[in-house]
């Protein structure tokens, strides 16, 4: 968020911190662990369809 602040202005930023959308940061829809648990399900499911086009390279 520094970065933005640098780039827009304090102004932009200020305006982006009194958003109704946004909380006190300190709160997650979900437990931590859920975050983590769902990217390696995506990570193992995407692993998963490259592991199924192994072999597409030798019948061509």
């Amino acid at each position: 968020m520094l970065v933005a602040a640098l780039l827009l202005g304090p102004s932009a930023f200020q305006i982006g911190q009194d958003s109704p959308l946004v909380g006190d940061g300190g709160e997650l829809p979900l437990p931590s662990v859920a975050f983590g648990l769902i990217a390696f399900g995506i990570l193992m499911a995407l692993l998963a369809i490259t592991f199924a086009f192994r072999s597409i390279g030798k019948r061509h």
